[in-house]
């Protein structure tokens, strides 16, 4: 074993050991762990004849996250090192009794040792995701418990990678990320095509690094092209099984929670794909399927296909919803609610058109070229909503956005809105609405204006 081999031993007994341990006892373990560990490692630098002496050093890093089993440690060679074999089973044994006699029961404490958040690291504050101020609900008829606000990471990307220049980059995408999980939020959707596959790259580090897997749910996409030639853009089984192994690799991750299709693929029968994903779940590479915006025939077709053939289910539907595009009241949301579907819908702010005056200018509505397509059909109907969030907000004290998303959230069928947020407020105003209730006066004021629009986003 190398050097860094022991100091990956240490990395994942500390990572493991000091939420199960009061934290006097845990250091007095590690003593005992770090003295073999040095041994091994003093051991290994001068009897290796065919080191390669000129290869860089290796930083220790990603062994140090908290998702690398215990159980790994029985795979190690501790052959000669009974220190840290009898240190760890008679501290464990006695810790219970020290912790009494010394200190009383109160000191069996969840504190973490001190450590710096560096890239590769793991943040030890952000263990457990805060959720006094979050509510969370099951997605669709599953048992998996989403926040009632979903971060949507297309914001975040290299902007010269990819269609989307105004998104953010690693440094200032990672305070935003970690903002979420302090507030609460434990569900974060991406794709692969985002930003050419950096969203899923820079969200992939921040959560490992701020969350522990098994806390946080995890969605990206399939459908758009990732590379050119005939099967870029598809939902083939030969797309599909490349591009599930491309986005775990980008995410650093072993599975994802939520797959998605990105859109409907004429091209393709919809048994390939739907045997295709139903395949991507029996191997374990995602926990459940979803689909995004198109026709509800389209989405009652694959529903009705996978039972027929008793594969795998779509659990969601992420769709285009928000107060100043409602066609998806007319059937898609009553199919989701039939058939007991999540909904988490995209643009719930409409491109931020919700939150400021109707001709304020951004760098992203300059540069969004999709999002120029999506609100310029109704626009006079559309801007009195626009003025009805503004006069309730003003009336309440409170941002536009926390309006439009809680009109959305008092709707039964929502589970999640998606919401992208590029500020720390954008994420305070989203979790603010998540506790805010409209009345059915203001609901009514707001809806009043409505007009029927095109279909748009698919």
């Amino acid at each position: 074993m190398s050097k860094n081999d022991w100091f990956e031993l240490e990395g994942a007994y500390r990572s493991q050991m000091w939420r199960r341990m009061p934290n006097v006892v845990f250091e007095v373990s590690c003593f005992f762990v770090k003295s073999s560990i040095r041994k091994g490692a003093s051991d290994q630098t001068t009897t290796n004849p065919n080191q390669n002496l000129s290869a860089p050093p290796q930083v220790p890093g990603p062994w140090l996250f908290a998702d690398q089993p215990l159980s790994k440690l029985g795979a190690w060679n501790l052959r000669g090192r009974a220190p840290f074999v009898l240190g760890l089973v008679v501290v464990w044994s006695l810790a219970p009794f020290l912790t009494a006699l010394f200190f009383g029961s109160s000191c069996w404490s969840l504190v973490p040792f001190p450590t710096a958040t560096l890239p590769g690291t793991l943040d030890t504050s952000l263990l457990l995701i805060d959720n006094t101020h979050m509510e969370y609900a099951n997605l669709g008829k599953t048992g998996l418990k989403v926040s009632r606000i979903c971060l949507g990471c297309m914001t975040y990307g290299v902007p010269d990678r990819g269609a989307h220049e105004w998104t953010l980059d690693e440094e200032k995408s990672r305070p935003l990320i970690r903002q979420a999980l302090e507030l609460g939020i434990n569900f974060f959707d991406t794709a692969n095509t985002y930003s050419d596959g950096t969203s899923e790259e820079i969200v992939g580090r921040a959560l490992k690094n701020f969350s522990r897997r098994e806390e946080i749910v995890v969605a990206t996409k399939v459908y758009f092209p990732m590379r050119p030639g005939p099967n870029a853009r598809s939902l083939s089984r030969k797309a599909i099984m490349t591009e599930i192994d491309a986005s775990l690799k980008r995410l650093n991750m072993d599975y994802v929670d939520l797959y998605q299709i990105h859109r409907w693929d004429r091209t393709t029968p919809v048994e390939e794909t739907l045997e295709a994903l139903h395949d991507v779940i029996k191997s374990g590479k995602a926990r459940y399927i979803g689909a995004s915006s198109m026709f509800a025939w389209q989405f009652a077709k694959a529903l009705y296909t996978a039972d027929q053939h008793s594969w795998t289910r779509f659990v969601s539907m992420q769709n285009h919803y928000n107060l100043i595009n409602r066609e998806e009241e007319r059937e898609m949301l009553q199919l989701c609610a039939d058939q007991e579907i999540g909904v988490i819908p995209w643009s719930p702010l409409a491109r931020g058109r919700l939150t400021r005056d109707w001709d304020a200018k951004t760098n992203r509505t300059e540069t969004d070229e999709f999002g120029k397509t999506l609100y310029t059909s109704s626009v006079d109907s559309d801007r009195r909503i626009v003025e009805r969030v503004a006069e309730i907000a003003s009336a309440r004290g409170i941002p536009r956005a926390q309006v439009a998303l809680a009109w959305l959230l008092s709707k039964p069928v929502i589970t999640a809105p998606i919401v992208g947020a590029s500020k720390p407020n954008h994420l305070e105003d989203a979790a603010a609405a998540v506790e805010l209730k409209l009345t059915d006066e203001e609901i009514k004021r707001l809806e009043e204006p409505y007009v029927p629009h095109p279909i748009v986003g698919f």
